[in-house]
């Protein structure tokens, strides 16, 4: 059941499984496929679309030579069609090192008359600072002119001709050089491999570009990290691939997360990233390759991008076809009014109306939808009608809430390739009270849990699947941390930073039970500009049960953990290890107190799954020391769980609505803390605010046992009254708990100023430190009245000077005077 308009191939595939290995000789791809190479065994598909004039956009489907599917994508460019050039992408398009996606850095670089129809991530680089690893030629200046020794160079000479070289070859052409970026190594020279280093593991996503005999250029995206869907190649294979692709040489550019392919949509005027880059997302990288096409774009109808385009379906099916109008340049245009007609190839296929509604008469094979403007062809879609020759669910087990919709993931092939299905090719029988499946094999499920089998038979035939259903299945907790450690252990990224184990107990953070799992971490002396971590895990796999959605965990956050990106390592049912976010890289960690935080496991990957048994839970400080955090303190974890997508647990912390002394002056000592307090109403499982755990402090003293002073309202009120605050600036805390453990806590500062005492801090200092003296300015009636021991100097656990406290209540003398370390006053 397919619903986007263009790439399906890739998203749809995402979720196909391995079948019966076909021969070459046998098996035949929809439409032509004329990538003749040992590197594929098994032609899948091939789909091939114009983006510009002189510019075509090519995607191979295929099983390699081990049996494994592979998705790989090509732009071809005629570089001798003036209308198009290749340039160099960089972030915000400027001159300065950084990171960017590579859809942004084409973005930026968009004009009038200037418009990027295709890019792809190019050269290597510095994780933390964004400099690439190679040269950097962009607009004919060398933004970075020394190429490093062993590296090649991808790039366009001031004169149009495409060059690949090495750093012997860099020296006689960089005159030359109008656009140049890098590349680790030369795969293809004069036709034969040339290069083959071992970058990455065996099989990666891979990003190259190669010139053909003709001196055109053409870049391939390989994906990879991600089966069924797509397991990435080998560099030989890359480079035979690229020789079968044309090439007389090529070079090597980043893979692995980085490699990105966009191009412009079919029949719209936005970039779109096409192939599914193995971080689940684009990746900000340091720079670019840019497909531009310099027609002028006038939006007039010209020609058309009939959809749905490359696909199959089943006998009987009624298709909607529908079109996007393109002027000359490919751009976005209006379809005509009138004079639009439909027509089939083969009419022996079936009828297609005046509305582009085609009726499959059942018979099987392929053919072309063609539209029609006053008569000639202006837009054309292949299409393939096939009897599936195998079924299968996506995953051996489904795991889903009450009351939730969720795709079923039965997958029809034909020939390998996905054959888009009608609920009336296929007979269901599911457990009873389970739900309905609607047309587009969505599965809604009721009010009621339930476990048994979901069958599948394809209609008129003998192929079945079959599919484990367990429906309002409640979390379950994995480690709860309650007895000793056992195999649990750190490990780092071996950049010095450090990690040590234990279990807390109260009064240190504790969020179940009697116990939590006690990170403690030091950043403090490893490197700087790199990425640094400090892991933890049980020593051996874990595996989860059934399958579930999500894993998560409660973490306290600490002052000295914020900014921290916190991620997981999980093991698939193909024994490939994947990363799974618990925050985001950005903010990290920033929340103070305990926090529920949760890992989406993505419907892509492949069960069933382990927890990683050396990263359970990965801190991790990108950009160190740059952006990234480099401190020293703890982390507390409790209660890592598997969740199966029902939840009946209140996640989220009351909410602090305001604190009325909050960053606010008094000029009477007697000031009133009021704060408005109520549950996060959202929550339909919320257990109401904890009203007896209620604390609060005030210059690190509690005041919540204050009989008399302290209050609370249960329609949404915590009050401290009655009491006088010395002349200073105050610091209160308030930590408000529901009763399931959430905690909600914030802090702010109030001031008093009565006039009757001042002091000032003569030296520019921000921060105290054991040992320091600080010269004072005091204003006092009585002089001999000022010492040491009636003087506060408050700082906080970080050190930072907070206020000055003088007792007792003195008046308009001046006198000079020196604060030693005893009197330091820590909160």
């Amino acid at each position: 059941m397919r619903k986007s308009l263009k790439r399906v191939l890739p998203v749809v595939l995402s979720i196909a499984v391995a079948g019966t290995m076909f021969s070459p000789n046998f098996a035949e791809a929809l439409g032509d496929f004329d990538l003749d190479s040992p590197v594929v065994q098994t032609p899948i598909n091939e789909y091939r679309a114009d983006l510009a004039p002189g510019v075509m956009e090519k995607h191979y489907s295929f099983e390699g030579t081990d049996g494994k599917k592979i998705e790989s994508f090509v732009v071809d460019v005629d570089v001798q069609n003036p209308g198009v050039s290749i340039e160099a992408g960089t972030p915000n398009d400027g001159e300065e090192f950084g990171l960017q996606p590579v859809r942004q850095q084409a973005s930026a670089a968009d004009g009038e008359n200037h418009k990027v129809v295709a890019a792809v991530n190019a050269d290597f680089y510095n994780m933390a600072t964004g400099e690439p690893t190679g040269i950097v030629f962009k607009d004919g200046i060398g933004i970075k002119d020394q190429l490093r020794q062993g590296w090649g160079f991808f790039g366009m000479k001031k004169s149009g001709e495409a060059v690949i070289g090495s750093t012997a070859e860099y020296d006689g052409v960089k005159d030359e050089l109008q656009e140049a970026l890098g590349g680790n190594a030369i795969l293809v020279k004069n036709s034969q491999i040339y290069q083959t280093p071992q970058t990455g593991a065996d099989k990666e996503p891979r990003t190259a570009v190669g010139i053909k005999a003709d001196g055109d250029v053409f870049f391939a995206v390989i994906d990879g990290r991600q089966e069924p869907y797509s397991s990435g190649i080998s560099m030989p294979d890359l480079a035979q691939m690229m020789i079968d692709l044309g090439a007389v040489t090529a070079l090597n550019l980043d893979g692995g997360g980085s490699s990105t392919y966009t191009t412009r949509t079919l029949g719209g005027d936005d970039l779109e990233v096409d192939n599914m880059p193995s971080d689940r997302g684009e990746r900000s990288v340091a720079n670019s390759w840019l497909v531009v096409s310099k027609e002028p774009s006038d939006h007039a109808f010209h020609s058309a991008y009939v959809y749905p385009y490359d696909q199959s379906f089943t006998p009987g099916s009624t298709i909607d076809f529908s079109a996007k109008g393109r002027d000359k340049s490919m751009a976005s245009a209006p379809l005509p009014d009138s004079g639009l007609t439909w027509e089939l190839s083969d009419s022996s296929f079936g009828t297609i109306d005046e509305n582009g509604v085609f009726r499959s008469n059942g018979k099987t094979g392929q053919f072309y939808v063609l539209l029609n403007h006053q008569g000639e062809e202006v837009g054309k879609s292949i299409i393939e009608i096939a009897a599936p020759d195998k079924i299968a669910f996506s995953s051996p087990e489904l795991t889903v809430a009450r009351n939730s919709e969720i795709p079923l993931g039965l997958i029809a092939t034909f020939e390998k390739r996905v054959v888009d299905w009608k609920l009336d090719d296929v007979e269901f029988e599911i457990p009873e009270g389970l739900g309905t499946i609607d047309d587009e094999g969505v599965l809604h499920t009721n009010d009621q849990s339930v476990n048994g089998i979901i069958k599948a038979k394809l209609k008129n035939t003998d192929l079945t699947a079959q599919l484990k259903i367990s429906v309002g299945t409640l979390p379950k907790v994995l480690f709860d941390f309650e007895d000793d450690l056992g195999t649990w252990k750190t490990a780092t990224a071996n950049r010095g930073e450090k990690g040590t184990l234990s279990l807390s107990n109260y009064p240190d953070p504790v969020r179940f039970g009697d116990q939590s799992l006690k990170l403690d971490f030091d950043f403090t002396n490893a490197q700087t500009g790199t990425t640094l971590g400090v892991y933890a895990g049980p020593g051996v796999n874990t595996e989860i049960e059934g399958d579930p959605q999500s894993l998560g965990m409660w973490v306290y956050g600490t002052p000295e953990a914020q900014g921290y990106w916190l991620r997981m390592l999980i093991v698939d049912g193909n024994n490939k290890n994947q990363s799974i976010n618990l925050t985001g890289e950005k903010p990290g960690i920033d929340w103070i107190g305990w926090k529920y935080i949760e890992a989406d496991i993505p419907s892509s990957f492949t069960g069933p799954f382990k927890v990683s048994g050396t990263q359970t839970f990965r801190m991790m400080s990108t950009k160190s020391g740059i952006t990234g955090p480099m401190t020293k303190g703890s982390l507390y974890i409790d209660n890592i769980r598997a969740v199966y997508g029902e939840k009946v647990d209140d996640l989220y912390p009351p909410v602090i609505e305001s604190i009325n002394a909050d960053e606010k002056e008094y000029t009477n000592s007697a000031v009133n803390l009021k704060a408005d307090v109520h549950e996060y109403e959202e929550d339909p499982y919320k257990t109401g605010i904890d009203w007896e755990k209620i604390k609060l402090f005030v210059d690190g003293e509690e005041y919540s046992k204050r009989a008399g002073h302290f209050s609370y309202d249960m329609d949404g009120s915590v009050s401290l009254s009655g009491l006088q605050w010395a002349d200073g600036t105050h610091q209160f805390t308030l930590m408000v708990p529901d009763k399931f453990g959430n905690q909600a806590v914030k802090t702010g500062y109030f001031t008093v100023n009565t006039g009757s005492a001042k002091i000032e801090i003569i030296q520019n200092q921000e921060k105290a430190y054991l040992g320091d003296q600080f010269e004072l300015a005091v204003n006092a009636t009585n002089p001999a009245e000022i010492s040491e021991s009636t003087m506060k100097l408050q700082v906080d656990k970080s050190f930072r000077l907070k206020t000055l406290h003088l007792q007792p209540a003195l008046l308009e003398v001046h006198q000079a005077t020196t604060l030693k370390r005893e009197s330091l006053l820590y909160i």
